[in-house]
């Protein structure tokens, strides 16, 4: 059983001035007071000293920049607590969450890690933002007790677990993508580790995403590699973020392309293709529900055009993938992710 419980808030930066101090001002409003907090710089182009001088931190500076899981594997070698508490700049936690991650440790001793997860109050007010976070708030919040997957917007995991595994590996990937979180998810379960669901603890995402941001950074930083881990480690099953409705519908948008191309010859494609669009929003019934719960019709009949957009770049994200796998194999690399 853990005895003690002091937690070591590790966060990465990069020219993240704007949303810094509304960060550490949460923080260290936390009702829980045994944590320190550790922030790697990595390299940005101003210096945030102005911003953490009024704070109890420590503060580290890549001397180049290397990405976001390097920079959170040097935090780690010099955090002092037992948990490794990850959180990134645009994060803002309530009073309550470090007393939190430490009851649910307390209160399981059989985990090794848990993940949080967005609540459905995202801090930007466009639309993209707004489906994008309230979205994951959903999926996490559907997920079971026990996952496969760790997420670093709001993850902890016991140091102990965390050095034995051998940290984040940023030697896989593009070392500026930013799905190091789920390959080490993936590390964990297979060796025997529990990852713990712990959707009661939310933190409210500050990031404003452009529709254009939307698509790279799930295509180029998420989609992309994501895949290549599938592919690399021969998984399929499905983890956080992708289940069956998720794979499934993604099947059903290409397919429903690829007849609506074809109706321009034949206008009985046309109703397949509305078909397989009708069977899109049957399958997410659930999420298109919750939208009307928490944003109204509006705003949940726009999400369905949204939605349908997230399962065609994530087929053709898996197609791209697997070209890229394939070339990779034979022996041309092509360092896209």
């Amino acid at each position: 059983m853990l005895n003690k419980c002091e937690i070591s808030i590790i966060t990465p930066i990069y020219n993240s001035s704007g949303t810094l101090k509304q960060y550490l001002a949460a923080i260290f409003n936390s009702s829980y007071k045994n944590f320190e907090v550790i922030i790697v710089d990595d390299s940005s182009n101003n210096d945030p000293s102005e911003i953490t001088k009024d704070y109890s931190i420590t503060y580290r500076r890549l001397l180049k920049r290397s990405g976001s899981a390097f920079a959170r594997n040097a935090g780690s070698e010099i955090a002092q607590g037992e948990i490794l508490l990850f959180i990134d700049p645009d994060i803002i936690i309530y009073p309550d969450t470090l007393q939190k991650v430490k009851d649910v440790f307390l209160n399981h001793p059989e985990i090794s890690a848990l993940i949080g997860s967005y609540d459905d109050l995202p801090g930007a007010k466009n639309f993209t933002s707004q489906f994008k976070f309230l979205y994951h708030h959903y999926i996490h919040q559907r997920e079971p007790e026990y996952v496969t997957s760790f997420w670093t917007g709001c993850g902890a995991i016991k140091k102990e677990i965390f050095m034995k595994l051998g940290k984040f590996d940023t030697n896989f990937f593009n070392r500026l993508n930013s799905v190091n979180d789920i390959e080490l998810g993936y590390r964990i379960s297979k060796g025997q580790y529990k990852i713990y669901n712990a959707n009661h603890i939310q933190v409210k995402h500050l990031r404003k995403l452009s529709f254009f941001e939307w698509f790279k950074t799930d295509i180029l930083d998420r989609a992309l590699p994501w895949m290549k881990i599938i592919l690399k480690k021969k998984d399929l099953t499905p983890k956080l973020n992708i289940n069956w409705v998720e794979y499934i519908s993604t099947i059903l948008a290409g397919t429903a392309v690829l007849f609506l191309f074809l109706s321009l010859r034949n206008i009985l494609f046309l109703k397949i293709a509305s078909i397989f669009c009708a069977s899109i929003l049957f399958l997410n019934y659930g999420v298109i529900k919750f939208f009307i719960i928490k944003r109204g019709i509006f705003f949940a009949t726009i999400s369905i055009f949204y939605l349908y957009l997230f399962y065609l770049y994530c087929g053709i994200s898996v197609l791209l993938a697997i070209i890229l796998y394939f070339l990779e194999t034979i022996g041309i690399p092509i360092k896209i992710c």
